[in-house]
């Protein structure tokens, strides 16, 4: 599997950043994408073979369909990173994508699925999983669902009670 970096592009034209993993050569980013989903699909290629076994989207997941790909190819294969933005990506407008505000609720269910479907590899590092958890919470609070807000603050504050930004 081989990666490289992106440029963000917006609608006219304009380049707005650049996005690299500041890796080289073969790589295992496992704990890393745990963390965060920082190989964009877009600039990313893997074998057939693997696309054969099944390595596909899940479409059960209404979100994270690239993170999830990305975890399940990182357990039987090494990455090789390009450390420069060779891809560009045009960025949408925050209504014209997945991650946009008015999909929220695709955004909640998504994390939620993709929690559950990696909850043996996060909880073996809590720290993550109350990460995980906190982005739960500020979705549901982006959702205006303040009950949910709080039992996933207090889920991560359970993980990791020396994190006092959980408890505020």
């Amino acid at each position: 599997t081989v990666f490289c970096g992106v440029k963000i592009i917006d609608q006219t034209g304009k380049l707005k950043s650049e996005r690299i993993s500041g890796l080289s050569g073969v790589c295992q980013p496992y704990e890393r994408t745990l963390k965060k989903c920082f190989i964009w699909t877009s600039a990313m290629m893997y074998r057939k073979s693997y696309t054969d076994k099944g390595f596909i989207f899940d479409t059960s997941l209404k979100k994270n369909q690239e993170w999830d790909l990305q975890l399940r190819l990182l357990q039987v294969s090494k990455f090789y990173s390009i450390n420069q933005a060779l891809t560009n990506i045009i960025e949408l407008a925050d209504d014209k994508h997945m991650g946009g505000k008015g999909n929220t609720p695709n955004m909640i269910l998504g994390m939620e699925t993709f929690i559950k479907k990696h909850y043996n590899e996060y909880i073996a590092k809590q720290d993550v999983l109350a990460l995980r958890y906190m982005q739960l919470a500020a979705l549901y609070r982006d959702n205006d669902d303040f009950f949910k807000m709080r039992f996933y603050i207090f889920k991560a504050w359970k993980l990791v009670p020396y994190n006092l930004i959980y408890l505020r």
